[in-house]
């Protein structure tokens, strides 16, 4: 079978990706449900910030941006999770993946499609609520939090979901949809930790004393996309910060482990019995 690439074909993928979430109301579903997450977790934390300072135990107007952005990345992880998990599995369940690969398509195209088109969904939320929270903030408090910064926290963002989605993707094909939500959930905020913990000093610091816990973080920090930094780096920007990142390592490192990422989810998707 000869196997070529047409532009049309691969933006086919692409956007069918987007349109079958629109056919299963799952968007539309998101879309409300993220309007009313951040109406109410903005009223949420007025409220707590007007209790703590009546009670004049510490100002806290300054961090509300902080807190704001954080909860919203959060939730973007969920979602990269959710359609992470879904963007193959689906296929998988409904017959889809066998029919396209009787196309003369590359397994690997096909895959990437896929992916693209689930960041593409979640990208557009994070957006979304980026632009709800600039006007919030805007009109509550009269600041603007929408700066050239943001341009950054979009591209960091970027990063984060298109790791979360593979990894989803990879943990979706060998168990349900459930399970594979909730081990991803885990294996995110073992990794999310891990950078945390790792990400100040180097490998041969952290290889003087190891346990077990140690080497789960260690693992967790090298080997897979550091999705907590970048997911840092993007709250930061976006509160005006300047976080200092070594850009000529962690992009290469992104890259080669979201790379790997990908690989193991080409070589378990081609196990499948289609």
């Amino acid at each position: 079978m000869q196997y070529s690439v047409q532009p049309s074909v691969l933006y086919a993928l692409y956007t069918n990706t987007i349109k079958k979430e629109i056919r299963s109301k799952t968007i539309i579903f998101v879309f409300l449900l993220n309007l009313g997450l951040i109406f109410v977790v903005n009223s949420g934390i007025d409220l707590v910030i007007k209790s703590v300072e009546e009670q004049n135990l510490m100002n806290l107007s300054g961090q509300k941006a902080a807190v704001f952005y954080f909860l919203i990345n959060i939730w973007c992880t969920v979602l990269s999770v959710i359609f992470g998990v879904d963007c193959i599995k689906s296929d998988l369940e409904s017959g889809v993946a066998s029919v396209l690969m009787a196309q003369p398509l590359r397994r690997w195209w096909y895959l990437l499609m896929r992916i693209l088109g689930a960041a593409t969904i979640v990208f557009g939320h994070y957006l979304l609520s980026l632009l709800l929270a600039g006007i919030i903030f805007y009109l509550t408090d009269g600041t603007n939090q929408l700066n050239l910064q943001v341009i950054g926290a979009l591209g960091a963002t970027l990063l984060v979901n298109i790791a979360v989605i593979t990894l989803s993707a990879v943990i979706s094909l060998s168990v349900n949809k459930l399970v594979a939500f909730i081990m991803t959930m885990v294996a995110c905020t073992i990794i999310s930790l891990s950078n945390q913990a790792f990400i100040a000093d180097d490998l041969m610091y952290h290889l003087k004393s190891l346990g077990l816990a140690k080497v789960v973080g260690l693992t967790a920090h090298y080997l897979f996309p550091r999705i907590g930094m970048w997911s840092t780096f993007a709250s930061g920007l976006v509160t005006g910060k300047t976080p200092v990142i070594n850009y000529m390592w962690e992009l290469p490192h992104y890259g080669v482990t979201l790379l790997g990422l990908f690989c193991l989810l080409a070589f378990l998707f081609s196990r499948k019995e289609l």
